[in-house]
C-alpha cells in the first residue's frame, strides 16, 4: 500500500481505496499492542453484545481493514444502532460524539461506486422520504448470499 505511487495530488480527486481502511488495521494493531480484532472485541463488539464473527487476516497476520468482516443482521443492525445514538450504548459512551459526527459527514465527492458521497469509512447521501431529503450514512459491501458466510446461522 505504502509503496503505491499517487495517480493524483492528495484532495485532488476522490478514488474509494481499501487498501487505505486496510492500512488503519495495521495503525490500530501497532499503536494498541493488540491486533484489531482483540482490540475491536474489547472496546468496541463486547460492549454492546456483537457475537461471533468473522474477520480475515492479510499474509503478514493483520486483520482485513474495508473488507472480510463477516457479522449476522442483528449484530451489524447493533453497530447501527450505536452511531444512530450517537456513540452511545445504553448508559456508556463507546464512541465520542464528536468522531461519529464528524465520521458521518461528507468530506468527499465521492465517486460513482457506492452512490453518494464519503465521510471517514461511511458513504454519505441524502435520501428523499416523502416531500423532505434526510441526510444519512451508510456502508456499503458487495455480497451475494449471507447463506454463504454463516452457513451455521442460517
Amino acid at each position: 500500500m505504502l509503496g503505491r505511487r499517487l495517480l493524483e495530488e492528495p484532495g485532488a480527486s476522490f478514488n474509494y481505496n481499501t487498501g487505505a481502511s486496510h492500512l488503519l488495521s495495521v495503525i490500530i494493531t501497532r499503536a494498541t499492542g493488540q491486533d484489531t480484532y482483540s482490540f475491536a472485541r474489547e472496546n468496541l463488539f463486547s460492549p454492546i453484545g456483537i457475537g461471533e464473527v468473522e474477520w480475515r487476516t492479510d499474509p503478514q497476520g493483520y486483520y482485513a481493514g474495508g473488507t472480510d468482516l463477516w457479522m449476522c443482521a442483528e449484530d451489524l443492525a447493533r453497530f447501527g444502532l450505536l452511531y444512530l445514538h450517537n456513540g452511545r450504548w445504553d448508559e456508556e459512551q463507546i464512541i465520542p460524539a464528536d468522531w461519529v459526527e464528524l465520521s458521518t459527514t461528507s468530506h468527499s465527492k465521492g465517486s460513482r461506486i457506492g452512490g453518494g458521497q464519503y465521510g471517514f469509512q461511511w458513504w454519505t447521501t441524502s435520501l428523499l422520504v416523502g416531500t423532505e431529503f434526510v441526510e444519512c450514512f451508510y456502508g456499503w459491501a458487495l455480497r451475494a448470499s449471507i447463506s454463504t458466510w454463516f452457513p451455521n446461522m442460517i
